[in-house]
C-alpha cells in the first residue's frame, strides 16, 4: 500500500476512534449531569425561585427569554424577582404597561439581568402574545398533543426567542417537565459559543457550520439530540475555556484532538 494511503488511512482511523471514545464519554457524563442541570432536580436554582417556574407556565417563558449573555441562574430568578418588584404576576396587568413604565422594575438596582431594557420589552411582548394567541397562559404552547416540531415553532414566534433558545426551551420541556412528545429526535443541541468551542477543539467538526454542527449531534445521540446541550455547554464553560482550558480534567479527554487554537471565543 503507498504511503500516502496508509497516512491517510490511519488519520481516517484515528478520527473514527475520537469519535467513538467522545460519543461513548459525552454520554456518561449527562448521565452524572443530568440531575444537577435540571430546573427542577438541580440545585443552581433557590427554592422559592424553583417552585416559582414550577407552578407558573407564563414564568418558564419568561426565563427562556431572559437566557442571554447571563449565568443561567440569573435568568431563571428572573420570573420570580419581577413577581416580587410588581407585587404580582398577573399578565394581563403586565400587558397595559407602557414599555418604559415597564423597563423601570428591570432597571431598579440590582437590575434584574445584563440588558434590562432590551429584555423588559421582549417579556412585554411575550405577554401580549400569550394573551392574543394561548389565552394568557404559556402552558397552551406546549399542553395539547404536540410534535417537537411544533413547540420549537411556537417558541421561535415570541421576540427575542431564536432557534437556539426554542430548540433549548423544547428541550428542558421533555427533560425536566416530562412534557411528552414522540419526537425527540427532533430536538437538536442548542449551540451557543461554549457548545460551538467545544465541537471545534475536539474535532468533532472541521469548521464553524452550524448545519455541520447539527449532522454531528445527530449521529452522537439519533434518539435525542438535544439532551446533550447541557454536558457539552458545562464542558465549554468549566474546562474547554477560551483561554487556558483544563484538558487534563475535560470529561471527553480520551478522544478530544486538542484542536486548541481553531475556536478561541
Amino acid at each position: 500500500m503507498p504511503q500516502n494511503n496508509l497516512s491517510l488511512n490511519n488519520h481516517i482511523d484515528k478520527k473514527k476512534n475520537s469519535f467513538e471514545l467522545i460519543r461513548e464519554d459525552i454520554l456518561s457524563y449527562y448521565n452524572i449531569l443530568s440531575n444537577e442541570h435540571s430546573i427542577t432536580k438541580g440545585t443552581f436554582l433557590e427554592e422559592h425561585a424553583k417552585r416559582f417556574i414550577l407552578e407558573n407556565p407564563n414564568s418558564f417563558l419568561f426565563a427562556l427569554i431572559a437566557e442571554q449573555s447571563v449565568k443561567t441562574e440569573v435568568a431563571w430568578s428572573l420570573p420570580y424577582k419581577l413577581k416580587e418588584r410588581l407585587g404580582h404576576f398577573d399578565i394581563y396587568k403586565i400587558a397595559d404597561y407602557s414599555e418604559e413604565e415597564f423597563e423601570v422594575f428591570f432597571k431598579t438596582k440590582p437590575a434584574l439581568h445584563r440588558y434590562p431594557g432590551t429584555i423588559s420589552k421582549y417579556i412585554l411582548s411575550a405577554c401580549k402574545t400569550l394573551i392574543e394567541k394561548y389565552n394568557g397562559s404559556a402552558n397552551n404552547i406546549w399542553k395539547y398533543p404536540s410534535t417537537a416540531n411544533e413547540i420549537i415553532a411556537r417558541l421561535n414566534e415570541f421576540k427575542g426567542i431564536s432557534q437556539k433558545k426554542a430548540t433549548l426551551g423544547a428541550m428542558l420541556l421533555i427533560r425536566d417537565f416530562m412534557i411528552e412528545v414522540e419526537d425527540k429526535n427532533n430536538v437538536d443541541i442548542a449551540f451557543d459559543v461554549h457548545v460551538k468551542r467545544v465541537f471545534l477543539r475536539s474535532g468533532l467538526v472541521n469548521k464553524d457550520d452550524l448545519n455541520e454542527f447539527i449532522n454531528i449531534g445527530r449521529i452522537l445521540n439519533p434518539e435525542y439530540p438535544g439532551v446533550l446541550t447541557s454536558p457539552f455547554w458545562n464542558i465549554g464553560r468549566n474546562w474547554c475555556r477560551p483561554t487556558n482550558p483544563n484538558c487534563s480534567e475535560c470529561p471527553i479527554r480520551r478522544g478530544c484532538l486538542k484542536k486548541i487554537n481553531s475556536f478561541t471565543k
